[in-house]
């Protein structure tokens, strides 16, 4: 199954949108465990942001 990211351009501009979801997650790679997934740079800083703000109880 393909999905495709669109939407109409002379009503909606919905590009930063798109670039920041795909700053943080790596689209069109399939989530595994042992997979390629999680070596994305973006999850990586997705996770890192998530410790420092949740499991520092000084920050959360």
């Amino acid at each position: 199954m393909h999905f495709n990211f669109s939407f109409n351009l002379a009503k909606y501009d919905l590009w930063e949108i798109y670039r920041v979801i795909q700053k943080y997650y790596p689209i069109g790679i399939m989530r595994v465990e042992d997979g390629i997934y999680f070596e994305y740079p973006g999850i990586k800083e997705y996770v890192k942001i998530l410790v420092e703000n949740i499991h520092d109880s000084k920050n959360f």
